[in-house]
């Protein structure tokens, strides 16, 4: 062999060995860790609107369909009638009160989905699944939001993806985000106001991210005024000389009072010319706090299945345990001096879900979504609790490794829990309200409205596309005031409205002055149970001779899906 060619042997080696070089492998690793954060996010989000994505065109027959027929009607009449109809944007829904303004206008904060929906109606038609869209995009863009909220609280990306995590799991947003309704949009823009507060104390104090917050900070209170509970962290945690330096600060100040404006000059508005418009008291309402409430056996034992439901048991006293966690590593800190901003900021979150529980107790009681502007806070315990844990025990096993794994098996426990109860609030449907509003949409002409039973059954208005009156079968006297001041010609007995037909006075009006159009049956081991019924103003009613009136029609049949089977509803239409 040649010197040459060993020369070139030698050359023709080296692409091997600096291929497989300890730098490019050090690279490639960099790369990884780097991203991994990224990727998991990715993956959380995506799993997030899987969860959230269930049922996107699903009739408006679900639980707490009333609140989301508020929403819905309020866009599909914005949309038809146009944003300024009957004032700056003032909402106008199918349910008025007897009494009230007939065209539904109201006060309210303002109505944010229901003008972002409208636009979607006026683009590609009123579809149930746009308006859904909508929230659910809002609901996945807070758990991003809750990424970097909580990062910057506590710069640990353990932490961060945890709570994320957490956020896309919630049975409170997930099933909610499928509600058309005002508080994905305010969760979003609450944790955005957080992360640009957090954002304004690291950065320097910086003009953009002061204009950020306070902006998100006026659109969460704008959209519904709880999420304004965010401000009680911020202000017990602001760096006090900075902020008095109003010379330095006078660009950010002024954009923030202009925003303030917006705020005040909207409450005001909704609470002086809508409310008088809408002959009714306005959206701030008093005697809210009621201290007795949380010594009360019964206040609890309400609130213990709406805890079920947001959060499941486990995941509620984890996040007990999490609280304690946090204080009692906060007081050691306390006692060291070193309290960091993301160390006061979430204590003073803990505070302010008590101020928040104080005033809202009379609320909790009555809806778990209620509790969707604590629900965040809730989370962060929960979150602070198992990374800490998980990090001891990571430490005391000398291994990082570890840790990654007890998150993963917390995660693995809450899913079941938060799946059932996910699936329980997807289940609870009250079927049949799609067809009874079918029916009167295509028999009716639009100046017909409907009295109706109340509770759960708004999800009619929307099927129907008919206006009506708010919930409950009046006394005969009451429905002769509907048909003659608002031209109410239907009406719809719905499971529990059925009782109407035990009440001598209502039912003696009813046999004489309505007859019947449609009735509905749900199959038991007993035989037909009937479900609901229809009536038309004109012609007579005798439920005791509702098998003959019905014999001889064809039956018809509507299945309708769960996340365990099908169900189905029989129905006859007398025309």
């Amino acid at each position: 062999m040649t010197g040459k060619e060993g020369k070139k042997k030698e050359t023709s080696h080296e692409p091997e060995t600096s291929s497989e070089s300890p730098e490019t492998i050090e690279f490639s690793l960099k790369n990884v860790k780097k991203w991994w954060p990224w990727i998991l996010l990715v993956i959380i989000v995506l799993f997030g609107f899987y969860l959230r994505y269930y049922h996107v065109d699903y009739p408006v027959i679900g639980y707490h369909n009333w609140k989301e027929t508020h929403y819905l009607t309020e866009a599909r009449n914005f949309a038809r009638d146009g944003f300024f109809a009957h004032g700056f944007f003032a909402p106008a829904f199918d349910y008025p009160q007897l009494g009230s303004n007939p065209t539904g206008a109201h006060s309210d904060t303002f109505p944010l989905i229901s003008v972002i929906v409208a636009i979607m109606f006026k683009i590609i038609g009123p579809n149930l699944w746009a308006a859904r869209m909508v929230g659910i995009l809002f609901s996945v863009g807070s758990i991003i939001a809750m990424y970097l909220f909580a990062k910057k609280m506590f710069h640990r990306e353990e932490f961060a993806l945890f709570a994320a995590a957490l956020t896309a799991l919630s049975p409170l947003f997930v099933f909610f985000s499928h509600n058309v309704d005002l508080i994905n949009p305010g969760l979003f823009f609450m944790l955005l106001t957080g992360y640009y507060y957090l954002s304004w104390r690291e950065d320097g104090y910086a003009t953009k991210q002061f204009v950020l917050m306070s902006l998100f900070f006026v659109l969460a209170g704008l959209t519904k005024y709880p999420f304004m509970v965010i401000a009680i962290p911020i202000f017990f945690t602001l760096p006090w000389q900075e902020v008095a330096k109003v010379k330095k600060h006078w660009k950010e100040y002024s954009a923030s009072l202009f925003f303030a404006i917006l705020l005040v000059g909207w409450m005001l508005y909704a609470n002086t010319a809508l409310a008088q418009q809408a002959g009714e008291g306005g959206v701030i309402s008093g005697g809210l706090v009621n201290l007795g409430n949380m010594f009360s056996p019964v206040w609890w034992s309400n609130l213990k299945p709406y805890l079920m439901d947001n959060y499941t048991m486990l995941g509620w006293y984890l996040s007990l345990l999490g609280l304690v966690l946090f204080l009692g590593f906060t007081a050691a800190k306390w006692k060291a001096k070193q309290l960091t901003i993301g160390d006061r900021f979430l204590f003073f979150c803990f505070v302010a879900t008590l101020v928040f529980i104080l005033i809202m107790s009379e609320k909790m009681k009555g809806h778990s979504y209620h509790q969707f502007p604590m629900a965040p806070f809730v989370l962060l315990f929960l979150s602070f609790g198992v990374v800490m844990a998980a990090n001891t025990i990571g430490k005391i096993a000398r291994w990082k490794g570890v840790s990654f794994i007890v998150l993963a098996v917390v995660f693995l426990l809450l899913l079941g829990p938060s799946l059932e109860a996910r699936n329980r609030q997807f289940d609870t449907q009250f079927i049949g309200l799609d067809i009874a509003g079918e029916y009167i949409n295509s028999h009716s002409t639009p100046d017909e409205r409907i009295i109706h039973s109340g509770h759960q059954d708004y999800g009619i208005f929307w099927h129907a596309d008919r206006k009506g009156t708010d919930g409950g079968v009046p006394t005969a006297e009451g429905m002769q005031r509907a048909e003659k001041e608002v031209n109410a010609q239907w009406l719809f007995l719905y499971q529990w409205g059925l009782q109407t037909l035990q009440e001598p006075e209502k039912i003696e009006y009813i046999n004489k002055n309505y007859g019947l159009q449609q009735a509905a049956f749900r199959q038991t081991p007993q035989g037909p149970s009937l479900f609901y019924l229809l009536l038309k103003k004109g012609g007579t009613f005798d439920v005791n001779q509702l098998n003959s009136q019905l014999q001889g029609r064809p039956l018809q049949s509507r299945t309708y899906e769960s996340t365990s089977g099908t169900v189905e509803l029989m129905y006859v239409n007398m025309e």
